[in-house]
């Protein structure tokens, strides 16, 4: 039986975008934090975008057809301009749609006020806050609250169905190139739903961990803060940090 080429999340494995599903046409972008080269990706040529956020962290996108969204990703947050590497061009949280890993980021057309033309310059307003914490890896270095009924509600008018998403922009090489029948996709739909278990899980047991950290003294508990971050944002780490939150939060708690 064939097999079908896709990136697949570097988390969990599962597919996310094939070749087909690539913008291979060059975007206009913010010069000054953005600059594009071509790169063969799963035999294809296509532009890959070098992008740097206000944080100096640099991540290779790659645009892609906005009807992944269907089946492979999830958007999450309010769309904004702020910082945003494609002029005219808001952006939200992408993640992947069976483990949530941070996979990129969905792009739909920047919507005016009343009365005024879009502006072709990214916008200068403060940053949105961040309810939780701060996340290094957004363009602005922000993570929006999504898990609110507002903000499921406002994330989904970008969906597909809603008002119509332009384009993801994922990083590379948060992906792995991976080889898939069409028997291998069934069983890995079917697995989806464990696979989502097991990540919720995870920021349980991260929830829990922030909230140990919380009862300690300030200066004790500022010494992990930059773990917990990593912890949160790479996806290699987690099946490793899984197994060690397992055991760490079995321990009697002073």
């Amino acid at each position: 039986e064939t097999k079908r080429k896709f990136l697949a999340c570097e988390m969990c494995r599962y597919p996310i975008v094939e070749a087909k599903d690539f913008i291979v046409e060059r975007a206009g972008v913010w010069a000054k934090a953005v600059y594009a080269y071509e790169l063969d990706v799963l035999d294809r040529e296509a532009w890959c975008y070098s992008a740097t956020n206000p944080s100096a962290n640099r991540f290779d996108v790659i645009r892609t057809d906005p009807g992944i969204a269907e089946t492979s990703v999830a958007v999450s947050g309010v769309p904004t301009t702020d910082h945003s590497w494609f002029p005219d061009f808001a952006w939200q949280m992408a993640s992947c749609a069976a483990c949530d890993s941070h996979l990129g980021w969905a792009f739909s057309p920047a919507v005016a006020p009343e009365g005024e033309a879009s502006s072709s310059k990214p916008s200068s307003a403060p940053a949105p806050v961040d309810t939780k914490e701060s996340n290094s890896e957004g363009p602005n270095s922000v993570r929006e609250e999504s898990d609110s009924k507002e903000g499921k509600e406002r994330a989904s008018a970008n969906s597909p169905g809603g008002t119509g998403l332009a384009f993801f922009g994922l990083i590379v090489t948060r992906m792995r190139p991976r080889l898939m029948d069409e028997k291998e996709l069934k069983v890995l739909e079917e697995k989806r739903s464990q696979i989502r278990q097991r990540s919720s899980s995870f920021e349980v047991k991260m929830g829990q961990l922030r909230g140990i950290l919380n009862r300690l003294p300030t200066s004790a508990a500022s010494i992990f803060y930059p773990a917990i971050r990593a912890m949160s944002h790479r996806p290699t780490l987690r099946l490793d940090i899984d197994n060690i939150l397992e055991a760490s939060l079995q321990v009697p708690q002073l």
